[in-house]
């Protein structure tokens, strides 16, 4: 099966403070599972939306293409709709920033609650990172030969 990682950015105060912070383009990241559902992490939990409702929120500033198989989708799918979203993770990524000698573990990791780039990763069965940003997840996968 093959999905669409979208890597995005909104006018909301959430994403103009995380571009500022990290100094990126990039603040948000989702997965396009077809023509026309998109599964994201918000403010309420990890939700499948429609494309569209996605898109007049979100401006696509990068589009990685990846084949996944149709278990790992209903397993990422099953670990991460409707969980919640992890703002202790989001706190602790921003003070890690702006604090960088703290300790690099994110001290939320366990929560079962989810950020965007922690939904991607588990959702790709890749080793979970909970400091990366969603540019550095993209940067990641593209020296890893996505496209």
């Amino acid at each position: 099966m093959r999905v669409t990682l979208l890597f995005t950015s909104s006018p909301n105060l959430g994403s103009a403070l995380i571009r500022r912070v990290t100094g990126e383009s990039v603040s948000h990241c989702a997965i396009q599972l077809s023509d026309s559902l998109v599964m994201h992490a918000t403010g309420s939990g990890v939700v499948v939306v429609p494309l569209q409702s996605f898109l007049d929120g979100h401006t696509v500033r990068h589009r990685l293409r990846m084949d996944v198989e149709v278990e790992a989708v209903l397993r990422g799918m099953e670990a991460t709709v409707g969980t919640g979203y992890d703002w202790g993770a989001f706190f602790y990524l921003g003070l890690r920033l702006i604090l960088p000698f703290l300790p690099k573990k994110n001290l939320w990791s366990a929560s079962g609650m989810n950020i965007c780039t922690e939904v991607v990763q588990r959702f790709l069965n890749l080793p979970n990172d909970p400091l990366i940003t969603p540019y550095k997840l993209y940067l990641t996968l593209i020296k890893q030969g996505a496209k």
